[in-house]
């Protein structure tokens, strides 16, 4: 829709992705964030076969969590994800210290001959910003760093687990 005209079904979907938030910021920008880089056709398969399952309880936020993490592009970069559940909550890490642990942990995958790997580390962190799975802070003196919100590190615990015991059966 070029001319800025909401149709009645995007309005329809609106209030349907308004009522799973629950009124929580996170929820919102979460739900944003997995929709944001989207063709309409995607979106619309997200809504329509992801979003409209959720019953509204109080469970809809994880749902949420889980439904933009199970849309990451790689396997690698879920793995990077759930690697962050190991700092404490609340934990801020500089950007280049978190690459250097995942280049460490053989987490950095390219389909590319020359790519460096900090450059995949860095794509792969802004591909974990932009999906709202990883805060962003700029300190004072320019360094980067990322922070989960406390409900998001709580879902990487829980893939954290799930991982270990598929890796341990």
């Amino acid at each position: 829709i070029g001319s800025g005209e909401v149709t009645e079904e995007l309005q329809a979907q609106e209030k349907e992705i308004t009522k799973w938030c629950q009124g929580l910021p996170l929820a919102a920008i979460v739900i944003g964030g997995l929709l944001r880089m989207r063709r309409k056709e995607e979106r619309l398969s997200i809504v329509n076969n992801g979003l409209l399952k959720f019953t509204g309880d109080d469970s809809s936020v994880m749902q949420i969590l889980k439904l933009s993490f199970d849309h990451l592009p790689s396997v690698s970069i879920k793995k990077c994800f759930a690697y962050c559940s190991m700092f404490c909550k609340d934990f801020k890490i500089e950007r280049r210290k978190l690459i250097q642990l995942w280049m460490a942990e053989g987490f950095l995958q390219s389909n590319l001959e020359n790519e460096v790997m900090e450059e995949i580390g860095d794509k792969y962190f802004r591909v974990l910003v932009e999906s709202s799975l990883l805060q962003e802070e700029i300190s004072s003196d320019k360094q980067t760093f990322g922070r989960m919100h406390d409900l998001v590190h709580d879902l990487a615990q829980s893939i954290s687990r799930c991982e270990s015991i598929v890796l341990n059966s």
